[in-house]
């Protein structure tokens, strides 16, 4: 419900999470600082669901394949579908985990703990389900990297963001559900 009683159907996680906090943020606790900081978010809003979710959906669906083929093809499957996992989703998925380590690396020689700015933003809840994806997945390792060493910043960032109140409530109702990290611990 809009704050007016009007009811309205939203879609996206990406436009839900920009929704509740423009109209629901009432202390300006998510609000961006700047300009810079406020495009950058809007830019993570649409690269988290844009860019580096597919590539973790597409490894699943590959594993799934794989999993689900017949005896009989089955390691004709797990052949061709590694090909297509180190062509081009494991190799992305892996150049994107690079970016956002880096990006974790120069936040913090600023002195910040999170991917934007210098507080928490929709920016880390938005990247904060797909790096969970990534570290919590066996699947989508494929067996070639060691994400957690190969991404240390990217991974201590992400732990960082286990430890907060947010998390730990919103983990907790789904914690039976699904593989999630609280406080920094599976």
């Amino acid at each position: 419900m809009k704050p007016n009683g009007e009811k309205i159907t939203l879609a996206e996680s990406g436009w839900i999470v920009q929704y509740l906090i423009e109209n629901y943020d009432k202390n300006n606790k998510f609000k961006p600082e700047t300009l810079q900081d406020a495009n950058q978010i809007g830019y993570f809003l649409h690269y988290s669901e844009g860019t580096i979710q597919p590539m973790l959906v597409g490894l699943l669906v590959n594993h799934f394949a794989v999993t689900t083929a017949p005896s009989q093809s089955k390691e004709l499957v797990k052949q061709m579908i590694g090909q297509i996992n180190r062509g081009y989703y494991g190799t992305e998925l892996l150049k994107n985990l690079k970016y956002l380590n880096n990006i974790v690396i120069e936040q913090k020689n600023r002195g910040s703990d999170f991917i934007v700015g210098n507080k928490l933003s929709a920016a880390d809840i938005m990247l904060s389900f797909p790096i969970l994806g990534a570290f919590t997945r066996d699947q989508m390792s494929d067996n070639y990297t060691n994400l957690k060493n190969d991404y240390p910043d990217l991974y201590k960032y992400f732990l960082n963001l286990t430890k907060l109140d947010g998390w730990k409530k919103a983990a907790g109702k789904v914690k039976d559900m699904e593989k999630v990290i609280i406080d920094g611990k599976l």
